[in-house]
């Protein structure tokens, strides 16, 4: 089950008590729920990687009072359920805590607390789901918290709930995986902490949630800087651990924090090669782990994929600009860095293939949209079938991607980032894609050597090579080039354009760097003009097949009528081709101005 949780927690002391909130609004009660025992266990990588990614994955056992027992008494009613956490997109003021939630019901039994000696291991689905943030190592138990929950819900008069103000007591330690204890585990000192939370229910204005929050701040509660229960813990119990006048240690940043900044790496004009290298392999793990998520759970915003296949193919187009730079030695065969390198941009286009088909359906079913809903009302009964077979196309093509990240090929694409983003010095094996996430080809030891020379010459070196190949494209193209001579200066142009990105940063004096950018931007342009032509002309072979992607049984009627719309829409496709023929100049003429370009000059 998905939703999306919205709540403000706040701080007080221990001795604090909940004022009487009934008359907040007109016809509002505040209604006393039974009481809460919870057990909570959380679960991340040995490195941390779901904090690193702001994620929190937890099993919760809910005791709810009852009976003679009590609260976790005999007579009380017992749930378990497994929650993945995930900061959401969703807008916040910052106080406001925004967080989109998964569960799964969990096995009925013993719940995860110390008195339980077997191993829990995390729900099927949940591990599935987060495999590419964990790169698929293996997940243990971090943190454990017992909570005493008070609970008061704040209802309208028909019975509708607005919202729950949870008081709660906990108590937790920090576990770290030793071999010992109940499940491989050894738990730190105890800290304890009291606070409250405010949860809006589905559907309730966001005035309810300040109305709440701002009587509890008159009756003392004060604005936290807490992201979550776990952080606190992992937090308090570091400086708990930590030897008296030593700083204390960074505990796991919590979900919904701001990511931390990567290293400079390639930013500064004394980079390697390696270098800037190792930089854009970070940058498309980051890329592909940040938007996959979203979109398992079929965020319907095509950002998401268009991102991690931007970021697929800006690596690739990266590696075969660097390819010379690595070419095989006497000697080596199959374990060259030469060979790696082409294994490696092989896994990336099977990938950017994968998001690309899906990328490919998007666009084609937005202008679709758009040109459908200019069309006169009498081609409604075609253009509605063409949409119809335009969405078929897209969820198939988002079912294949889907497909293709549940196999473990996507996870060795994944791991193989990791190990080239760990840059020279790391070591094959040794840096953050180490031990059970290391990939099955690691990156060859001779590749960094190859790679250490100063990125200030050696980015221009490559640059100036692609400049010329697309020089060479254009001045093949003749009077009337074929689509297919234009969509080759693409290609070219979108090359320089990655590497014109990529060097602006490190290449000297400022001038060149300024240069750089203005060649970027210059091969963006004719880039943007060519890509618009090339989805237009596809556009336009598609509909000329529309009527082959009609259902069979309904063919007979709609046949005509898919035929008359495709024809309107092939009608506009082939104008907005004739107008890009004519601007695609104008976006060449930046490019070509020997000034924008000076920066690639020996």
């Amino acid at each position: 089950m998905q939703q999306l949780e919205q709540e403000v927690k706040l701080e007080v002391d221990p001795d604090w008590t909940l004022p009487d909130l009934s008359g907040l609004f007109a016809g509002v009660k505040a209604v006393p729920l039974p009481s809460l025992a919870l057990e909570t266990t959380y679960y991340d990588t040995a490195g941390s990687r779901l904090a690193e990614h702001h994620i929190a994955l937890r099993l919760r056992r809910e005791i709810v009072a009852g009976g003679a027992g009590g609260a976790g008494g005999a007579g009380g009613r017992s749930t378990a359920v497994w929650t993945i956490k995930l900061p959401s997109s969703a807008p916040s003021d910052g106080t406001v805590l925004v967080r989109t939630e998964l569960t799964w019901p969990a096995p009925a039994g013993p719940g995860p607390g110390p008195r339980s000696r077997r191993p829990l291991r995390p729900h099927p689905e949940a591990v599935q789901f987060l495999r590419a943030v964990t790169l698929g190592l293996p997940l243990v138990p971090v943190a454990r918290l017992t909570t005493t929950r008070g609970r008061t819900e704040l209802r309208t008069s028909d019975g509708r709930q607005l919202a729950e103000i949870d008081h709660d007591n906990v108590s937790g330690r920090r576990l770290r995986a030793t071999g010992d204890g109940p499940n491989g585990t050894t738990p730190g000192p105890e800290v304890h902490f009291v606070e409250v939370e405010v949860e809006l229910a589905d559907g309730s204005a966001q005035e309810v949630l300040e109305a709440v929050v701002t009587r509890l701040h008159l009756a003392g509660a004060r604005p936290s800087a807490r992201r979550s229960k776990l952080s606190t813990v992992l937090g308090m119990a570091a400086r708990a651990a930590a030897p008296a006048g030593a700083p204390a240690p960074r505990a796991a940043a919590p979900a919904g924090a701001p990511a931390a900044p990567r290293p400079p790496g390639a930013g500064r004009s004394a980079a390697l090669m390696s270098d800037v290298l190792a930089e854009q392999a970070r940058s498309c793990l980051d890329a592909l782990v940040d938007h996959d998520l979203p979109i398992r759970l079929g965020d319907p915003d095509p950002e998401h994929v268009h991102h991690a296949r931007v970021g697929t193919r800006r690596l690739r187009s990266i590696l075969r600009s660097f390819a010379p730079l690595v070419g095989s030695a006497p000697g080596e065969v199959d374990d060259s860095p030469e060979t790696w390198f082409a294994g490696a941009r092989e896994e990336l286009k099977w990938l950017g293939a994968a998001l690309g088909d899906v990328r490919d359906a998007d666009v084609r079913l937005l202008g679709l949209v758009q040109d459908c809903s200019a069309l006169p009302p009498a081609y409604s009964l075609g253009a509605a079938a063409l949409l119809a077979a335009a969405e078929d196309d897209q969820r198939l093509a988002h079912e294949a991607l889907l497909e293709a990240m549940a196999t473990e090929r996507y996870i060795e694409v994944l791991r193989t980032l990791e190990d080239l983003g760990s840059g020279p010095g790391s070591g094959s094996g040794s840096g953050p894609g180490s031990g059970p996430a290391a990939p099955a080809v690691p990156v060859p030891a001779g590749l960094w050597d190859r790679l250490a020379q100063p990125a200030a010459t050696g980015m221009p070196a490559l640059a100036r090579r692609q400049w010329r190949a697309v020089r060479r494209a254009v001045h093949r193209l003749g009077d009337e080039p074929p689509d297919p001579a234009l969509h080759q200066v693409r290609i070219q142009a979108k090359r320089l354009r990655y590497l014109s990105e990529v060097a602006a940063p490190v290449v000297v004096p400022s001038a060149h760097r300024q240069a750089a950018k203005r060649t970027s931007k210059a091969a963006t342009a004719l880039q943007d003009v060519l890509g618009q032509l090339h989805d237009a002309a596809v556009t336009e072979q598609w509909l000329h097949d529309g009527s082959t992607r009609i259902p069979s049984r309904t063919r007979t009627a709609a046949a005509y009528a898919t035929g008359l719309a495709a024809g309107q829409l092939v009608a506009r496709a082939q104008e907005h081709q004739r107008a890009l023929r004519q601007k695609w100049p104008a976006a060449w003429a930046p490019l070509a101005d020997r000034h924008v370009h000076r920066w690639v000059e020996p």
